[in-house]
């Protein structure tokens, strides 16, 4: 099965920042794409506690993301909803140095990323305005931030 465009059959690159295939879901393809990453963070919770080693992953996907997201770009048009490796990003800061990484951290995190991600406060939309691979990933790496200090701010409160 080949996933066709308006320019033929899309490439390696834009397979993967589709997220390998899930930003094709018919709906919510950015929520279905960080959900799987809910999961994936619960299962590898011990590994990704190590903050050295998750820096080390959100940059290498920043790195690899801008070219791949470029690629999807071209074929896609700017930013499509498709294009989910953003938030593999965007969920990786999120979750990433908070005091704990349980369920309910995870979860919090997914719920307040989403909501940045789709609201798109001040400086997140101007991120978004950014040239091609730039702007795709920039917008959902600040709403990831804002997630991340929200999340940090309630653990905080409840503890």
């Amino acid at each position: 099965m080949s996933i066709e465009t308006k320019k033929g059959p899309i490439g390696f690159a834009t397979w993967i920042a589709c997220g390998f295939g899930l930003g094709f879901a018919p709906l919510a393809p950015g929520s279905i794409a960080t959900l799987f990453l809910v999961f994936l963070a619960g299962a590898l919770k011990g590994t990704l506690e190590s903050e050295g080693l998750l820096a080390i992953v959100i940059l290498v996907m920043i790195v690899v993301g801008i070219p791949l997201c470029n690629a999807a770009e071209k074929q896609l048009g700017h930013d499509a909803q498709s294009i989910v490796w953003d938030e593999f990003v965007g969920f990786a800061v999120a979750i990433w140095f908070l005091p704990e990484l349980t369920w309910e951290t995870i979860v919090g995190a997914f719920l307040a990323f989403r909501f940045f991600d789709v609201l798109k406060p001040f400086p997140v939309n101007r991120a978004e305005k950014l040239p091609r691979g730039w702007g795709i990933i920039g917008d959902d790496f600040l709403a990831g931030v804002y997630a991340n200090l929200v999340v940090r701010g309630v653990w905080h409160l409840l503890s």
